[in-house]
C-alpha cells in the first residue's frame, strides 16, 4: 500500500472514535489512491470513493455531535471546514463519474489530502483536546 497519506505524520489525539476514524479514512484514501494508479476498474474505484465519502460524512457527524456537547467555541469554524471537505468529495466524485482514473482525479486526491491533513492537526486536534477536558475520567473512547 502507497504511503499517500502518511499516518504517521497525524498522531492520536487520545479520543478513540475520532482516532479510530482518522486511520480508516486514511485507509481508504490510500487504497483508493494506489487503485487510481493501477488502472484499476472503475466500479472498484468507484465503490472506493463512495466508501470514502460515506466514511467522512459519519465521521463529520460524529465530531458535530461532539461539538455540541463539549459547546466548543470553535463550532462554527470547525462545521464550515466539513463543509468545504464535503462539497470537495462530491467534485471528486463528480469529475470522476466523468472521467474515472484521469490525473486530474489524482490532483484533486493529493489537494484533498493536504487540506484534510491540515483540518486534523488543527480542527480536530482541539476538539479532541476540549473533549478530553470537558469530560474527564469518561471513557471518550466510546461516544457517539
Amino acid at each position: 500500500m502507497s504511503s499517500f497519506i502518511d499516518s504517521t505524520k497525524v498522531r492520536a489525539y487520545g479520543v478513540d472514535d475520532i482516532d479510530a476514524d482518522h486511520a480508516d479514512i486514511m485507509d481508504i484514501a490510500n487504497r483508493l489512491f494506489d487503485g487510481i494508479q493501477e488502472y484499476r476498474a472503475s466500479e472498484t474505484l468507484g465503490a472506493l470513493l463512495g466508501g470514502l465519502v460515506a466514511r467522512c460524512e459519519q465521521h463529520f457527524r460524529r465530531e458535530e455531535s461532539y461539538l455540541v456537547r463539549v459547546h466548543d467555541p470553535q463550532a462554527e469554524a470547525h462545521k464550515a471546514d466539513h463543509d468545504v471537505l464535503r462539497r470537495r468529495l462530491e467534485a471528486i466524485r463528480a469529475a470522476f463519474a466523468e472521467q474515472p482514473a484521469a490525473s486530474d482525479s489524482l490532483l484533486a486526491l493529493a489537494v484533498l489530502r493536504d487540506y484534510l491533513l491540515q483540518h486534523i492537526k488543527t480542527f480536530d486536534a482541539a476538539l479532541a483536546a476540549r473533549i478530553i477536558r470537558a469530560m474527564p475520567g469518561s471513557d471518550v473512547g466510546n461516544q457517539p
